[in-house]
């Protein structure tokens, strides 16, 4: 209390004070840290700060924003950002056929249950920070969740546990999709980093549910293949796949083309005996005895199926020498020897 630190400075002792603004100790008036401070001090708290007070042993309490007083067996054991946090690790992953592929993964979180006292507050416009409302319960949760690792200096912290298990589970689910349905999936439709997205976010929050710490988003930016000889033999690949498409296509149409040259040759067959039995269904009409009439009927429907544009693409050989040849034993029978084929 106030007094024992008065007679602390009379005995010429040193009283400990530190300032805790925006989830960090701020270093004294000498530049060094005061991360560490313990014993009989003084502690300013801001708002956006929480700050868990320890023994040697164990946790003693929790302080909030304000003017707050250390005992001689306390010090400082962890501090605690009560804003929304954000942080990003780059990440390598591996595909299920052995690629390798660079990425980015962000998250936001912060403590539990942890909100703005006023909802609508302008922060451009209030002078301190902004006051906050959180559970000394989630702080403790969270602060649960660090730990120190064997080798020397290796520490994971509360605001480390997000990343972390959103890096583990990445690897997971990368491994299940191969390289190409992971860059480029025959489905347009289908978005699988958006997928990966999802099922990330939705693994985090459930592994974290009830540990103090709230997921509020987790993002993943464009997958890169680690080597970038990847991307030039893809290139090849597409470019090989697309000539082969492009044979397919052009294969396919010379096929409908042949079909349409002999569909037109069998239409022009057809048009040909239709012609020439219509032209021998009249000439009855004139009597038999008049061979005459008959063959200037059929001379002059040869004629006029030989004037057409087009006859001889639409008529095979055999039948453009079929109608010459007709043209020229009608022209004989009418004796006239000038007569020249169609």
């Amino acid at each position: 209390d106030i007094r024992s630190m008065v007679h602390r400075h009379a005995g010429g002792g040193k009283a400990a004070m530190a300032i805790i603004r925006e989830g960090k100790v701020l270093p004294g008036p000498d530049g060094k840290a005061r991360d560490e401070a313990r014993g009989e001090g003084i502690l300013f708290v801001d708002s956006t700060s929480a700050v868990l007070l320890a023994s040697d042993t164990r946790p003693t309490r929790v302080l909030e924003p304000g003017l707050h007083f250390m005992f001689r067996d306390e010090k400082i054991g962890a501090v605690v950002d009560l804003r929304i946090q954000t942080r990003r690790k780059d990440v390598e992953a591996q595909t299920r056929d052995g690629i390798w592929v660079t990425f980015k993964i962000n998250a936001r979180f912060r403590i539990d249950k942890t909100k703005l006292k006023l909802e609508e507050i302008n922060l451009d416009q209030v002078r301190w920070p902004a006051p906050y409302e959180w559970s000394p319960r989630q702080v403790v949760l969270a602060l649960g969740q660090s730990r120190v690792g064997i080798e020397q200096g290796e520490s994971l912290r509360w605001d480390d546990i997000v990343i972390n298990e959103a890096v583990k589970r990445a690897h997971i689910l990368i491994a299940e999709y191969t390289f190409d349905r992971l860059i480029e999936p025959h489905d347009p439709r289908v978005n699988p980093r958006e997928d990966i997205r999802k099922r990330l976010e939705d693994d985090v929050k459930k592994a974290l549910a009830g540990r103090g710490i709230a997921v509020l988003g987790i993002g993943l930016t464009q997958f890169v293949p680690r080597d970038k000889r990847v991307d030039v033999q893809r290139v090849e690949a597409w470019k090989a796949e697309w000539l082969s498409r492009l044979h397919v296509v052009e294969a396919e149409g010379l096929a409908e083309r042949y079909r349409l040259i002999e569909l037109a040759r069998a239409q022009g067959q057809m048009e040909l005996i239709t012609r020439i039995a219509q032209a021998l269904e009249a000439s009855q009409k004139v009597g038999v005895d008049d061979a005459e009439e008959v063959a200037l009927s059929l001379l002059e429907v040869v004629e006029r199926l030989a004037a057409e544009p087009g006859i001889d693409e639409r008529l095979g050989s055999e039948s453009r020498a079929a109608l010459s040849g007709a043209y020229k034993m009608l022209g004989k029978g009418l004796g006239s020897e000038s007569a020249a084929a169609p």
